[in-house]
């Protein structure tokens, strides 16, 4: 069974559309530090380009294989990333706050 879509047949175009997706689970990932062993660890060519490795830099790793592992360059991260226990946290306090308010609040996984 051949999962690879079809480009569109209409677009005329070579260039992909790129459409936003939000990302449903937690990301494993580690401070990168001089030393850290990148071994199999894939880096791009921008970021190569950039300096990376560097500090800031963070290693993510594919929860369901940690063979698989690639660089997370620190500017991105910051715009992109939170600690999870502090999201959780901010969310706890967010449906408490709207439901102090007399919001119903909904939670749904």
């Amino acid at each position: 069974m051949n999962t690879t879509p079809a480009p569109p047949a209409d677009s005329g175009s070579e260039t992909p559309e790129f459409k936003q997706y939000r990302r449903t689970q937690i990301a494993e990932m580690a401070d990168w530090y001089p030393g850290f062993d990148m071994t199999d660890v894939s880096v791009s060519a921008p970021d190569k380009a950039a300096g990376s490795p560097k500090s800031g830099d963070k290693i993510a790793r594919n929860p369901a294989n940690h063979a698989d592992r690639w660089l997370v360059a620190a500017d991105y991260f910051a715009v992109n990333f939170e600690r999870a226990e502090v999201a959780e946290r901010w969310r706890k306090h967010d449906r408490s706050s709207r439901q102090d308010e007399g919001e119903e609040v909904s939670i749904s996984r």
